[in-house]
């Protein structure tokens, strides 16, 4: 199902944002510890950290898609686990990624999209990631959570992207 957030104009003429469908593409990633990667994309915003995706004692680490075909990122909504986006105090950066060609072999491997900043972890709440390239179309998209110290948990990323 297709679902269009926004338009969006440029000198070609109008472009849409739409909704991407979590099941679709391959998931990808490192955070296999208790609900593994998949649990980023099923749909439930709000999990306990044992069903989010996490992996302990990292200080970067990630999820993300492949897809059959590239697409144009748009923006992500990061979701925390209900203990946040990692098990301890400080601070905490969301980076958005897009790569083409072979797979990510870490969170960092690809260009940088977009990134939240650095942002206490207590705050925690959905934080969105806006793309600075809605041109460029990426076989794989990835999603980046960095910190200082424990482990990192993300228990949703709902992503868009331009059509």
């Amino acid at each position: 199902m297709l679902m269009v957030s926004q338009l969006v104009g440029f000198a070609g003429g109008a472009r849409a944002e739409a909704l991407v469908d979590r099941t679709s593409g391959t998931n990808i990633g490192d955070m296999t510890d208790n609900g593994g990667v998949a649990a980023s994309f099923d749909g439930v915003l709000n999990q306990t950290a044992g069903n989010s995706s996490s992996k302990a004692a990292s200080t970067s680490s990630y999820v993300g898609k492949t897809w059959s075909g590239a697409k144009v990122f748009s923006k992500a909504e990061f979701s925390p686990s209900q203990s946040g986006y990692y098990g301890g105090a400080g601070n905490v950066t969301l980076n958005v990624r897009g790569k083409n060609g072979a797979a990510p072999s870490s969170g960092s491997d690809g260009t940088l999209l977009g990134t939240t900043g650095a942002f206490t972890d207590e705050t925690s709440g959905i934080r969105t990631v806006t793309s600075t390239d809605t041109v460029t179309s990426w076989d794989h998209w990835v999603f980046e959570v960095t910190h200082a110290i424990e482990q990192s948990i993300l228990s949703e990323v709902t992503m868009y992207e331009m059509i």
